[in-house]
């Protein structure tokens, strides 16, 4: 696999295979000399210039540059050829070829392509629009020409996700991750650290998967805390088993539920697991506000219901749990949780209510408030903050915020 074992298979010259060898112990053999080195000669590291062709048969003894050639040449008088496409052209067809790997007297098997295809979301950086996404697109076009798929798009829905930024050592400023600035966060610390689902929460939860944003190692805890927390509810449930519960209070946990999946389910139907995870620590807090005084039946449908929604994103510890509370079969296999309209309906909303990005008020409000309704509610919350202020615009987001943009 890319990045993490050999990649081009000659160690004496190239820096990935070159480290692969030398971390296993693997034979490291010369095939071009540079100045001073013989065939038999071990670099010290990998030597990636021009020079004299060594240990390669007929060819040893020519230049490197003049070798290419002649090696072409011989590779076409004998019926086999190099890897001469641009990788960009030999990757802007494997979505077709993944669904009939093993057809081998064509390219495409179009019963099956028929089947599967177009891929229903393309997800990929914004520098993918003019590399592969254009390759893409245009190669699959050519196959609908000659008649050997049923669509001339090879996919439904793209989604452009954002940057990862971090410092760089190199400039001091903020950048995309990347070797040459020296500011690439490895994973294998952080995962031998605090567990793969650890990384994986905080990579979903860091901001908006269309935006660009910053890593921060206080990120990193902040997802370790959230887990650990979503681990210590087993306490919680099995300390109100059997327990009938509070009335209101077993309502406000049931309804926080029925809420949140349906918040996750919207959430993650736009590509914003962010916002879904928000929602299930939202979840979280709720449970253990009650967790004295609701049914404990409910509670423990609460904690299950969370381990559902979060299993897309932390599956293991998620999976452990699950094994943990008596379920044999996979969590995997638990489906989908779904919501009750009908009582979530009932129900009032809490509004967060800003000014200028800074949180100033919650409400209470009915469900479904347009975007007039809810901002004249919101505005009695905090007029105070508004007092003197010309309010430049508001921002709604149904049954969620009212945000204020003010000056003066």
């Amino acid at each position: 696999e890319y990045g993490t074992g050999a990649i081009m298979s000659v160690p004496a010259h190239d820096e990935r295979d070159f480290a692969f060898a030398t971390e296993y112990s693997l034979p490291i053999r010369l095939v071009i000399a540079g100045p001073g080195m013989i065939p038999d000669t071990v670099p010290a590291a990998a030597y990636s210039g021009p020079g004299t062709v060594v240990n390669s048969g007929p060819f040893s003894g020519l230049a490197s540059e003049e070798s290419k050639a002649k090696m072409g040449a011989f590779a076409e008088e004998n019926g086999f050829g190099t890897d001469t496409m641009d990788t960009f052209v030999d990757s802007s067809w494997y979505y077709a070829r993944f669904v009939n790997p093993h057809v081998h007297d064509a390219m495409i098997d179009q019963e099956r392509v028929a089947r599967w295809m177009p891929v229903d979301l393309y997800i990929g950086g914004v520098e993918h629009a003019i590399l592969h996404l254009m390759y893409a697109r245009f190669l699959y076009k050519v196959f609908h020409d000659f008649g050997m798929v049923p669509g001339d798009e090879p996919f439904t829905v793209l989604f452009n996700q954002g940057m990862i930024t971090a410092k760089s050592a190199v400039t001091g400023k903020l950048e995309k991750m990347s070797k040459s600035k020296g500011n690439v966060v490895a994973p294998d610390a952080l995962i031998a650290r605090y567990g793969a689902d650890t990384e994986r929460v905080y990579t979903l939860f860091m901001g908006p998967p269309e935006k660009e944003v910053e890593w921060t190692e206080d990120g990193v805890m902040g997802a370790h805390r959230f887990l650990q927390r979503v681990w210590g509810l087993q306490d919680i449930v099995a300390e109100s088993a059997g327990r009938v519960g509070e009335p209101s209070a077993t309502e406000q946990v049931l309804v926080a539920v029925h809420r949140t999946v349906k918040r996750v389910h919207d959430d993650l139907a736009r590509y914003h697991p962010n916002t879904a995870t928000a929602a299930m620590m939202e979840l979280i807090n709720t449970m253990a506000e009650h967790q004295a005084t609701a049914s404990g039946g409910v509670l423990r449908q609460a904690y299950e219901t969370l381990l559902r929604l979060l299993h897309p994103i932390a599956p293991h510890i998620t999976e452990e749990i699950w094994r943990i509370l008596g379920h044999e079969g996979s969590l995997l296999r638990a489906g989908w949780p779904s919501f009750d309209a009908a009582l979530l309906a009932k129900q009032q909303v809490t509004l967060a209510v800003q000014v200028n990005g800074k949180l100033r008020a919650t409400i209470d409000a009915d469900p479904g408030l347009d975007a007039q309704a809810a901002g004249s509610v919101a505005r009695e919350a905090i007029a105070k903050w508004l007092d003197g202020k010309t309010v430049v615009k508001v921002i709604h987001v149904p049954d969620r915020m009212v945000s204020f943009v003010v000056k003066g």
